[in-house]
């Protein structure tokens, strides 16, 4: 009886071993996506400062940015805008926007899947999306329906921010 009841105890002891190695392996896999998530971000983060630096460095860039904005500011639409721009300066913006709009997509895609932050998203990406829809909306077709270049999904969630920006009273 003595071998049965210590052979009881060592089970009991070997079952709550292998109880706090699982409780421990799943603490480390929630710390190995939060670094994730983490990193994924940064790494977002550090391609769009490195994307401002390398458009601050070209002056082409530069001068078409500054029209644009010039001529919006001067209450130039987007619909508008081709009559002030040349032929390169129009193949520039539309070749930006559309490289934005995927760029855009992209995120949305890692959102969806949990490898962005909610915070993230919602005070980073849709600010961005917000200024950028009604460009996107001139320069593309890339929000025109399923089967056009964008995901349908993303497309719902352009259209949701900017509701929601309408409703707010924001641009």
């Amino acid at each position: 009886m003595g071998s049965d009841s210590l052979n009881k105890w060592l089970t009991l002891g070997a079952n709550i071993g292998v109880l706090i190695g699982l409780a421990l392996l799943i603490l480390e896999i929630n710390q190995n996506n939060e670094l994730m998530l983490a990193q994924m971000e940064q790494s977002r983060s550090m391609s769009l400062v490195d994307f401002r630096r390398q458009s601050a460095m070209d002056a082409e860039f530069s001068e078409l940015m500054a029209k644009a904005i010039e001529l919006r500011e001067s209450g130039v639409s987007f619909q508008e805008m081709d009559a002030h721009l040349t032929p390169g300066e129009i193949q520039q913006l539309d070749t930006l926007a559309t490289a934005d709009i995927y760029d855009m997509e992209n995120v949305f895609a890692q959102y969806e899947r949990g490898l962005i932050s909610d915070e993230y998203w919602e005070e980073r990406m849709v600010p961005a999306i917000r200024v950028r829809a009604e460009l996107w909306k001139t320069r593309t077709s890339l929000l025109d329906g399923p089967g056009v270049g964008t995901r349908q999904t993303f497309q719902d969630e352009v259209t949701r921010i900017m509701q929601m920006s309408s409703e707010a009273g924001s641009p």
